[in-house]
């Protein structure tokens, strides 16, 4: 397994360390637009599982934070970006538990 999963404060950790981080949030459209993680970006779980990977996941090697609205559905693109071949993954769950800064 080359993700892994992590606590919503192990995230943040990450994302202050480390400002190359890509923070993805795969929730629909609709739902990121009613509040997302400063800096994330919107790549739906659909557009993964139909091998549609924009640009802004080019790098298999990057260091990718995955995250949804509850943590269902980034564990289900954190396996499919792994079967892709991205090396440094990690899931930290939903939104809904995210304590920190949210922008909408």
């Amino acid at each position: 397994m080359t993700y892994e999963n992590i606590s919503p404060s192990e995230a943040k950790s990450r994302m202050d360390a480390d400002p190359e981080a890509v923070i993805v949030d795969v929730r629909r459209p609709d739902e990121f637009v009613t509040g997302h993680i400063p800096g994330a970006l919107n790549v739906p779980l659909a557009d993964i599982q139909d091998g549609n990977i924009p640009p802004c996941l080019a790098d298999k090697n990057a260091v990718y934070l995955i995250y949804c609205r509850s943590g269902v559905r980034s564990v289900t693109a954190a396996v499919a970006l792994e079967k892709m071949g991205y090396t440094h993954l990690a899931n930290f769950g939903g939104i809904l538990d995210w304590p920190y800064e949210i922008e909408h």
